[in-house]
């Protein structure tokens, strides 16, 4: 792919995933970035997976309401935070899991 991407989670970790998307502190850094250097204001789609050695999994759905567009120069580094990925945590989004 032409996109390197680096997920970063900020201890201590929770298992809730509600403490991912929240304002209050930063929990989780996402890296991106285009590797081709001639290429400018690609966009670019992000698909969130989580997976629990007791079986359960969990993804985003393939578009994520309420999800800013991302674009990307090449060799020019993006960071997310976990306040740009809240719509990513939003139940609504998310497919393997309920309120419960």
């Amino acid at each position: 792919f032409p996109v390197n991407v680096t997920p970063q989670v900020v201890p201590p970790y929770s298992l809730k995933l509600s403490e991912y998307s929240t304002a209050i502190s930063e929990k989780l850094f996402v890296n991106l970035l285009l590797i081709d250097i001639d290429e400018f204001n690609r966009p670019v789609n992000l698909k969130l997976y989580i997976e629990s050695n007791a079986g359960v999994s969990i993804q985003s759905n393939d578009v994520v309401v309420g999800a800013n567009p991302i674009f990307l120069d090449g060799g020019v580094p993006l960071r997310l935070s976990n306040l740009d990925l809240q719509p990513y945590f939003a139940l609504q989004n998310l497919r393997g899991i309920t309120p419960q």
